[in-house]
């Protein structure tokens, strides 16, 4: 996953991966997501950075 070396310390793709996975899932809404994945803002804006490279349409290309 791509990286761009700003903000705190990374968590790790695996538990943002967890996270985006969960609120796909449950359908829960993004500020209900459980702290074991991070903050909700991270995750979200991983989502969306994520979305805006063209990441997800890779993957799913592959």
């Amino acid at each position: 996953m791509p990286r761009n070396g700003r903000g705190a310390v990374w968590r790790g793709d695996r538990v943002i991966l967890n996270g985006l996975f969960y609120i796909l899932r449950t359908g829960a809404p993004w500020c209900d997501l459980s702290e074991r994945y991070g903050p909700s803002t991270t995750v979200y804006n991983c989502y969306v950075r994520w979305r805006g490279r063209g990441v997800w349409k890779g993957i799913f290309h592959a």
